[in-house]
């Protein structure tokens, strides 16, 4: 009789430190935690000392001033909607809802989300983590915390993050978004990347995406900027980087299948290696350029270049043309298709290994031309051109103050 006398003074102590809503609660604070009981609706306007957690099917939200001291938990619940003048100092456990919004004007110590298909974040919040979501939303009230996603159809960042990381299958879009000092990392899985008017400082690096990366100033997509590297290695997807500030960063692509184009940019250097596609420059001032073993035409037009140029084991052709390359030298080696160097100025030629190569119309410094098969060289101005090992040299109106070698009488 005595041991039933305790277990029921047991019980009855913890059904005393909790608080039941099943409807609108306001009024003095609730001095224990708060309980929301399977498939109720509960709308709490008072502040609670302790936890608030949520049952099964229920639906809960909050409205006016309220402060948690402890966290909230819910498990397979229905919608959560957490607004008003809100703060969760013990933060925020989702595992499994309807969804859960948490408004602008609401402070979250952390928030911690798994199979919630909609989740829309525009409040503040120490670090966000979400796993297997449809879409996420974190608006552009949302400040200064670290992100973490997960297995996202879609990922829309607005907000001001101290750093963004991305994991598993899905699309990410920095929708006029900040990234200050953490930079993006976008880990191994399927999507898309787009920055539209978003600023990243810190960098970003994409691992094994198969997807498409993109950031381009067009109608309805404001100018990005960024700071530190952008490095993009292994996988499949055309990178398109387009009329951005990105002025001093490194842009480096490797072991990749899918065409790249970089437009109109103001970049420290380019490394271009092992790319299974095209390659267009186009507009671009940069310190130094290295590009090796790519399968598709290369383009480069409109450049201005500070350092040195180079492009080995190139499968198509390559064109060059257009350019300003401030007296420093366009190495060319190794090329299986056809090599067009034309209207350039300030250029330097080292050119070797080549099946056909057609230079035509610059003016420069010094020439090399090395085991070339075919060489058509006309109308160009250079201090010097040595010739060595090549197949049959066709020239005519060059002005060349000193040739040797093959090219003495060749290059009339």
């Amino acid at each position: 009789m005595k041991t039933c006398i305790v277990i029921f003074a047991a019980l009855c102590a913890l059904v005393a430190a909790q608080t039941s809503c099943t409807g609108t609660l306001t009024g003095d604070p609730i001095t224990n935690d708060l309980f929301v009981p399977d498939g109720a609706t509960c709308t709490l306007s008072r502040n609670v000392t302790g936890s608030v957690n949520v049952g099964t099917g229920s639906t809960f939200s909050t409205s006016g001033s309220v402060t948690v001291d402890g966290g909230l938990s819910a498990s397979q619940s229905g919608t959560i909607n957490l607004a008003g003048s809100l703060s969760i100092l013990g933060g925020v456990e989702v595992l499994g809802a309807s969804s859960l919004n948490v408004a602008a004007g609401a402070f979250v110590a952390s928030i911690n989300v798994q199979q919630v298909p909609t989740v829309s974040i525009d409040g503040n919040a120490a670090t966000v983590q979400v796993m297997a979501a449809n879409s996420v939303t974190i608006g552009s009230s949302f400040s200064p915390g670290s992100v973490f996603v997960d297995e996202v159809k879609n990922f829309i960042f607005k907000g001001t993050a101290s750093s963004i990381q991305v994991s598993g299958d899905g699309n990410v879009l920095l929708d006029g978004g900040s990234i200050t000092g953490g930079g993006l990392l976008r880990t191994p899985g399927t999507g898309d990347v787009k920055l539209c008017g978003a600023m990243v400082q810190g960098g970003i690096e994409l691992t094994t995406i198969t997807g498409k990366f993109t950031i381009v100033s067009s109608a309805g997509c404001a100018t990005s900027s960024v700071s530190g590297t952008i490095n993009v290695v292994n996988g499949k997807g055309d990178v398109d980087i387009a009329n951005a500030k990105l002025d001093g960063v490194d842009v480096l692509v490797s072991n990749r299948d899918g065409n790249v184009e970089l437009i109109n940019l103001s970049l420290s250097d380019v490394g271009i290696s092992s790319l299974k596609g095209s390659l267009t420059l186009d507009s671009m001032a940069d310190s130094d350029t290295t590009i090796a073993d790519v399968s598709g035409p290369i383009s480069i037009s409109g450049f201005e270049t500070l350092g040195d140029f180079s492009v080995l084991g190139a499968g198509s052709s390559v064109t060059v043309s257009d350019s300003d390359f401030g007296l420093e030298d366009v190495s060319v080696k190794d090329s299986a298709g056809t090599v067009t160097i034309s209207n350039n100025k300030n250029i330097g030629l080292s050119l070797e290994d080549i099946a056909k190569l057609v230079v035509t119309s610059n003016s420069g410094t010094d020439v090399s031309l090395v085991k070339n098969s075919e060489v058509t060289f006309s109308g160009n101005t250079f201090e010097s051109v040595v010739c060595a090992d090549n197949g049959s040299i066709t020239g005519a109106n060059n002005n060349i103050e000193f040739t040797d070698g093959q090219c003495a009488s060749s290059l009339a």
